[in-house]
């Protein structure tokens, strides 16, 4: 995969995040296609959207804050091609955190909100890989990953090598307009985010 965009959401009924991102099943259950747009319920709650393709709202400047509106949402985006990445954390429509990671500002990371203790670790980890024996090799990068992740509790990756136990994803349709590409979309909220501390 050169790219990979998903969301989560907690809190909230599964069918009106899904009629907000436009979104209509097609009772197909998903056969792993990495273009498809798929949804389904992790066995923790969180409702998990994946829209490689960018076709949905998922990547515009405050989507994800608006969908955590009554709940919570964990946004999610990276690109092997660019190495840009981004992800984020909101509750009730408040910002948790933001981690984005921009290969054209010479691997530049941005952070703002507040990370709690186990992300922090988890970033510290990926530092002390990054100063190991493979310099070329950003580690750092999977930072939005591994927090996105840890949240969730969920791999929405790993739904592309095979059935997952318990959880079962559809294939979705999109209803809405044309959108803008995805790519280009991450890099702009990047491009937006602003300091608020850094990692020493």
């Amino acid at each position: 995969m050169s790219s990979e965009t998903w969301i989560a959401v907690r809190g909230r009924p599964a069918a009106e995040v899904l009629k907000e991102l436009s979104l209509e099943g097609t009772g197909a259950t998903s056969d792993f296609d990495y273009n498809d747009i798929i949804s389904g319920t992790t066995l923790s709650g969180w409702l998990v959207v994946v829209d490689n393709d960018g076709a949905t709202a998922i990547l515009d400047e405050g989507f994800a804050q608006k969908l955590s509106l009554g709940g919570e949402a964990v946004l999610y985006y990276g690109s092997t091609t660019t190495m840009d990445s981004f992800a984020s954390h909101h509750r009730d429509g408040a910002l948790v955190w933001s981690y984005s990671h921009n290969l054209d500002c010479k691997g530049t990371q941005i952070i703002e909100g507040t990370p709690g203790p186990k992300l922090v670790r988890l970033r510290q980890r990926l530092e002390w890989r990054q100063s190991g024996n493979e310099p070329r090799v950003d580690y750092l990068w999977s930072t939005s990953e591994a927090w996105a992740r840890h949240v969730i509790k969920f791999r929405p990756d790993a739904l592309f090598f095979g059935p997952l136990r318990g959880v079962a994803f559809e294939i979705m349709r999109y209803v809405g307009p044309p959108r803008p590409n995805p790519m280009e979309l991450a890099r702009q909220n990047a491009r937006r985010n602003k300091p608020w501390w850094r990692f020493w």
